[in-house]
């Protein structure tokens, strides 16, 4: 039996067991490179919501046992996939022919970082072993030198850190080495499952690779970028301008959420665990189907309820890695939801209403249910509209 199927049918309990038990539990126990117990730990991984993966990342920090230092090496790489790198697994141990790093995380532009992971600072960290696997990795044309930077992750920070620190800050690593905790990378992943844009995206990426930071325009630009796309709600047209095709100013008012009562109810009715990549995009690693988790709250117009919502560039960008992709549209709550194919939405884009500024660009879902089982997707004025009652899930 897997650790994806020992979850699958008991997560409750699963979720009191410590790290080191379940290790007992995958392959014959014990990590090793390509072996099924490595192979099924990592599938795992990419099951579990972030919140067990830091405890489970906490116990390999303060409780050492044995192989805790290559389960948060897995640990760590798992985050940096939920970041959105394009990320491949290192080697446990290395050897004099092939260097151990642990991880390569790489961008789409080409930037990588080279992952060293170490549970703490107090013993010796030869900086200059851990450099020689980027020349390592650029001789076998793995990364390019200009492009490549080296991430060393730390699992309990100690004053032996901040000698580590100076030693990068001083030496000739400065311009190719950065250091970071194993809490604050849980933090910018946090971070990152509470935005949506790429802007913001591309500021977390940013900070891990070495910057000069005689400047703090770039943390700082993190910071209200990050404030301003939680709390700056889209506008939503007035259904007169939708109905006729008009670009008429709307005032702006706060989202609602029903994800977390959707979230078991898809669960259920899909057979299928979501993971949470973003603040409202989830995925199911097993079989790479992506969903949106979209929630409007009920606007009642003389001929029946209104219903809004969102659907931006980046979001179509993310469905569009699965023909299996889906939209689940909350309406007015968790009780009634439409569960629509991206495909079937995707058929609709050239009739929507858009909205453009600086750095949003959103086509407008309004949703009129007029009648029991009467749900239609309207677009623009002159265009049919799609019927989604067949897509509304039942026996909810």
């Amino acid at each position: 039996m897997s650790l994806i199927d020992h979850w699958q049918a008991n997560q409750a309990e699963f979720q009191t067991k410590k790290v080191h038990q379940i290790l007992t539990w995958a392959g014959d126990g014990h990590l090793l490179d390509g072996n099924t117990a490595s192979l099924d730990f990592r599938n795992l991984l990419k099951q579990l919501p972030v919140e067990v993966l830091k405890a489970y990342s906490d116990e390999c920090v303060v409780g050492a046992f044995k192989d805790s230092g290559l389960a948060l090496q897995d640990i760590i790489n798992e985050v940096g996939h939920r970041l959105d790198f394009q990320m491949t697994h290192g080697k446990y141990r290395g050897s004099s022919a092939e260097p151990g790093h642990d991880g390569l995380w790489r961008l789409p532009s080409g930037k990588a970082l080279i992952i060293e992971v170490k549970t703490t600072a107090d013993f010796s960290i030869d900086l200059d072993r851990i450099a020689e696997y980027k020349k390592h990795l650029v001789a076998h044309q793995h990364v390019e030198a200009d492009n490549a930077s080296i991430l060393v992750v730390i699992g309990r920070p100690s004053k032996a850190t901040r000698a580590v620190e100076a030693q990068i800050r001083g030496g000739r690593h400065a311009w190719e080495m950065r250091l970071i905790s194993v809490e604050a990378l849980f933090r910018l992943l946090e971070i990152r499952q509470s935005i949506e844009g790429a802007h913001t995206l591309n500021k977390i990426h940013e900070l891990l690779f070495p910057m000069e930071f005689t400047s703090l325009d770039g943390i700082i630009d993190l910071v209200f970028s990050t404030k301003e796309e939680v709390t700056q709600p889209e506008t939503e047209p007035p259904v007169e301008a939708t109905e006729a095709g008009a670009s008429v100013a709307a005032p702006k008012s706060s989202p609602v959420s029903f994800q977390a009562a959707m979230i078991p109810l898809l669960e259920q009715k899909l057979g299928l665990n979501l993971v949470k990549q973003s603040r409202v995009a989830f995925e199911n690693p097993q079989t790479g189907r992506r969903f949106l988790l979209l929630s409007s709250r009920i606007h009642e117009k003389p001929n029946g309820r209104m219903f809004w919502f969102a659907l931006h560039a980046h979001q179509r960008e993310y469905l569009s890695a699965n023909p299996d992709s889906a939209i689940a549209l909350a309406c007015g709550s968790a009780g009634e939801v439409l569960l629509v194919p991206h495909t079937a939405i995707e058929a609709m884009i050239p009739t929507l209403s858009n909205s453009t500024s600086d750095d949003r660009n959103y086509w407008h879902l309004v949703v009129f249910n007029t009648a029991p089982g009467d749900w239609k997707l309207t677009p623009l004025q002159g265009h049919p509209p799609l019927d989604l009652g067949q897509y509304l899930l039942q026996g909810q």
